[in-house]
């Protein structure tokens, strides 16, 4: 072999060439000769071992590196981003609770003052004024009237014993009454209707009379007087007279013809029906005073109760007239905003035609919230919930609230309920409390982010989702692919817990150190 790297040696290098006629003579230097080729040799051998090996590892580093992660234990969150609004923890709502006025519903109440939207008062200050004029009004009407039944409820105290007294003489005048009524009538019939007719008769015959001894006076007194030639003055006077009486005479005839016809034809008829009425009369009235009298006396003391009940509930309704033109007046229950309308899941309902209606001059109804007085000591959000998310809320959660007037400020929040049923379809409510920072500069109404803590662990294994894969036959079956120590690839199946949109966390199958592949390997070991 020596030899051969000898010739190839001399063959290669002119140098060598040169050097052969002194090795060839001498053999010392044949010798070093030698093993300058052998060292030469074996400098060109590992240079083309070096850069084989060069070349293998080129090759390989040209080969794309497959994704691997190592196994860590860090901490492991969930959260979830809602958006709400500031909501006041108390409100006090402002309507005006009139129980006696206004007198129809469709009178109004009149403002006289009123105070701003969005005012800062202090308790006790006047915030709605109201025309209280015409309300004064029917106070002093009621009160006149008030004044008019206690005096006629104590005249009634007064006049029912008396009348309770009265009752007997009351039904004994009817008694005497009625059987004076029948004694009249029987008299009447039995005595003084006959007696009454033979008067007028009587009276008839005795003018006639009258008239017939007038008239034969005068026929004396003209025989008389005839006799004589000469008339004298006294006897025509005398004459004269007569005659007058003649005349007298036969006119009171007629007269008590005349009265005797009326007494026959119309007196008497009429007086035969009143008697018998005013007995038919006072017999029924008779039986009306036994039969009501003592109903009359109830009824007399029933009136006086209900004088009285309407003396009470007149009373009331004063009292109450009274304590509405109070109310006119609303004062602030405590320290807070004003704010126009009543506050509910962050809005001001019907604010805007509040603004309309509360100035002086506008017209307001009762019974109905016309201001909130907001505390601003306390505050906490009321923020929607997509039902999808529901699952991962609890009690207690903690919470990062930014106000988004001032996403400066950072608040510390807690969950403190959900509701039960939604508000509207798919969207709950989350009531989150604000448990620590400045709330100065917060208002009711304003919007505020909340990020929910709604899962967290320290020492937590966990992998991007994309590391973890599941079988298509059974989908809560989970595996990883583990990277070994000769550098195949372990199917492991794990046991996975809560898991975000990212990352997902292992309960078991994965120990810290160790590293998974991202996809299924080309190679997988044996047996798995």
């Amino acid at each position: 072999m020596v030899s051969t790297l000898y010739a190839a040696a001399v063959t290669r290098n002119p140098l060598c060439r040169k050097g052969v006629t002194m090795f060839e003579r001498t053999p010392s230097v044949r010798w070093l000769i030698l093993a300058g080729v052998c060292l030469t040799a074996a400098y060109a051998f590992s240079m083309g071992l070096a850069q084989t090996e060069a070349k293998k590892k080129d090759t390989v580093e040209a080969r794309p590196r497959p994704d691997t992660i190592r196994v860590e234990r860090a901490a492991f969150q969930i959260s979830l981003t809602v958006r709400g609004v500031l909501q006041p923890a108390e409100v006090i709502p402002i309507a005006l609770k009139m129980s006696a006025w206004p007198r129809s519903p469709d009178e109004l109440l009149v403002v006289r003052s009123v105070a701003a939207h969005g005012a800062r008062v202090k308790k006790g200050d006047v915030i709605l004024q109201l025309d209280s004029d015409k309300i004064s009004e029917a106070i002093r009407d009621l009160e006149v009237s008030q004044k008019l039944s206690s005096v006629a409820i104590e005249l009634a105290e007064k006049e029912i014993p008396v009348l309770d007294q009265l009752l007997p003489l009351e039904l004994a005048s009817a008694e005497r009454a009625k059987k004076q009524a029948d004694e009249d009538l029987q008299r009447y019939l039995q005595e003084d209707r006959a007696f009454a007719v033979a008067i007028a008769e009587q009276d008839v015959k005795a003018a006639r009379h009258y008239l017939e001894y007038a008239q034969e006076e005068l026929k004396q007194l003209e025989k008389m007087y005839k006799a004589d030639d000469l008339v004298e003055e006294t006897e025509e006077i005398i004459l004269k007279r007569q005659r007058h009486y003649v005349e007298r005479a036969a006119f009171y005839l007629k007269v008590a013809e005349k009265e005797r016809d009326d007494l026959l034809k119309i007196v008497l008829p009429r007086r035969d029906i009143t008697l018998r009425e005013n007995s038919d009369k006072t017999a029924l009235a008779l039986a009306r005073a036994k039969a009501t009298l003592h109903l009359q006396s109830e009824q007399r003391k029933l009136a006086l109760e209900k004088m009285k009940f309407d003396h009470r509930k007149t009373d009331e309704r004063l009292a109450k007239l009274r304590q509405d033109r109070e109310a006119m007046t609303v004062r602030a229950p405590s320290d807070g905003v004003l704010y126009y309308g009543r506050f509910a899941y962050g809005q001001w309902l019907e604010a805007e035609t509040l603004r309309q209606q509360l100035v002086p001059g506008g017209q307001v109804t009762p019974d109905r919230v016309l201001m909130t007085l907001v505390p601003t000591n306390s505050l906490y959000v009321m923020a929607e919930v997509d039902e999808k998310d529901l699952h991962q809320l609890r009690s207690g959660c903690p919470a990062r609230l930014t106000p988004v007037g001032y996403p400066e400020t950072r608040l510390a929040g807690r969950l403190e309920s959900v509701s039960a049923a939604p508000m509207v379809p798919g969207k709950f409510l989350a009531h989150i409390s604000i448990q620590s920072g400045d709330t100065r500069s917060l208002m009711p109404g304003m919007a505020c982010s909340a990020k929910l803590t709604t899962y967290t662990r320290t020492d937590a294994i966990s992998l991007p989702l994309e590391y973890v894969h599941t079988d298509e036959q059974d989908e809560d079956h989970h595996y990883v692919y583990v990277v070994g120590d000769g550098g195949s690839a372990t199917r492991r199946p794990v046991r996975i817990g809560q898991k975000t949109d990212k990352r997902v966390e292992i309960l078991e199958g994965l120990k810290e150190g160790e590293e998974v592949l991202k996809k299924k390997p080309e190679r997988i070991a044996a047996g798995q």
